[in-house]
């Protein structure tokens, strides 16, 4: 153990508590790393030996080392990082920009003669998405930039550079009240505890997902991701689960305009991050899941169309303009069709691509219409004179599909096939038929 050693403190990270031995012994973290025998850029890539070194050098044991590293995050591969036992993506977590809260540091070198030795890193600072000091209701903010992460790193040369701002407080965050979204992370950081519908997906996923559908939130109500936090509006959503979750896709959906109505316009970056950014990320299949289900309810989608990575084998809804375009008739007469049937309201005046509705209830209707002629077709079809066919319609006989009087094939050619094979023919009445 060294005559001047440090103990870690709550949340420090290891490349502060390096920088803070360093400092009670006189030197920087690079100079101290190699006169103890191993090199700074070991250290920050968790290397097992200069750990061991280390625990050595402060006295203390692997469990606090463990913290040590808890707070700081370990990359585990392919750009991903262990971060309080979740899995982040790295960039979650490394940035050249270095935050925290001046506040704190200030308080950090109260009674102290070298600030710097006392001043230190809290590893929830780096994380991405959360953005307050809860003990002085601050908003976080830069404390230096440096791409090169041994500099960036090197935790007491860098407060000592920024000394004078820290303790004057004029690099100090503007004062916010903390949300219930704030108060959610921060327990899932320090113990992983979650009430909410969010505790049975990772971290990651979730902060990711309340950033995402709070700014579709924001649009739905006319507002920028600029003058309220997405996360925040996005979590008092999320908390509740699928079915609140449900109730905003379906509000997306409903509020779209014709000119939008893509999955990636009525949804906006929360299905263009599933669709590309997190594509192959499996991690966030509860979420595409619960969008994918959504749009597969409602939308129009074609049996071989790709939702968030996957097909709906059959197609369950139809919108007025692909099932015009599947039946091969005109869009204003499959309307008037529809709307006589009771699937459109007369009223509706949603556009062709906006009109949706399930098939399940109207298949017969959508089979029998490519079946539909006119009078003079069905009277050559049944051999029935013009004056027979109103016979038998007047009579009951035979009742066209269609009353609307613009509909100029109402007759279903089949229903004159039935009759006879019922043996309507044979009757006195009609014996000419």
């Amino acid at each position: 153990m060294l005559p001047l050693h440090v103990k870690p403190k709550p949340r420090e990270t290891l490349p502060s508590f390096l920088s803070r031995m360093a400092a009670a012994n006189g030197c920087g973290p690079a100079q101290f790393s190699v006169e103890m025998g191993f090199s700074i850029k070991r250290v920050l890539n968790l290397e097992p030996w200069p750990l061991e070194r280390l625990c050595q050098l402060a006295g203390i044991d692997a469990q606090e080392m463990e913290d040590l590293v808890s707070w700081t995050g370990a990359g585990i591969g392919g750009v991903r990082t262990c971060f309080r036992n979740e899995v982040f993506i790295s960039r979650a977590l490394r940035n050249p920009t270095v935050r925290g809260c001046p506040a704190c540091l200030r308080e950090d070198a109260e009674g102290s003669t070298h600030p710097t030795k006392s001043m230190y890193i809290r590893g929830d600072w780096q994380l991405r998405g959360n953005d307050i000091c809860l003990r002085h209701q601050k908003v976080l903010v830069p404390l230096w930039t440096h791409s090169n992460p041994i500099a960036r790193n090197s935790v007491s040369e860098r407060l000592a550079e920024n000394l004078s701002d820290i303790m004057s407080g004029s690099r100090d965050g503007h004062e916010v009240l903390p949300s219930e979204y704030d108060y959610w992370l921060e327990q899932r950081l320090t113990d992983g505890t979650d009430h909410t519908w969010l505790g049975c997906i990772d971290l990651y996923l979730a902060m990711t997902f309340c950033a995402l559908l709070g700014t579709g939130i924001l649009k739905l109500e006319g507002k920028s991701s600029t003058e309220d936090r997405p996360a925040e509006i996005g979590f008092s959503v999320a908390k509740h689960g699928p079915e609140e979750i449900e109730k905003i896709f379906v509000e997306m959906y409903t509020a779209a305009q014709n000119t939008t109505l893509e999955p990636s316009g009525v949804y906006g970056q929360l299905y263009d991050q599933l669709t590309w950014a997190h594509a192959e990320d499996d991690a966030f299949e509860p979420i595409k899941r619960l969008l994918r289900s959504h749009i597969f309810d409602r939308w129009p989608v074609e049996p071989a169309e790709s939702i968030l990575g996957r097909s709906i084998g059959s197609r369950r809804i139809h919108s007025l303009s692909s099932a015009a375009k599947e039946l091969n008739i005109s869009e204003k007469l499959l309307d008037t069709l529809l709307t006589e049937a009771g699937v459109f309201q007369d009223e509706d005046q949603r556009t062709p691509r906006q009109k949706t509705f399930e098939i399940a209830p109207y298949r017969n209707l959508l089979h029998e219409i490519p079946q539909l002629v006119g009078p003079i077709e069905m009277q050559r079809r049944i051999g029935a004179t013009q004056t027979e066919l109103e016979t038998l319609e007047r009579d009951g006989v035979l009742e066209p599909r269609s009353k609307v009087a613009s509909v100029r094939s109402p007759w279903n050619f089949q229903d004159g096939l039935v009759s006879s094979d019922m043996g309507i023919t044979t009757c006195p009445e009609y014996a000419s038929i």
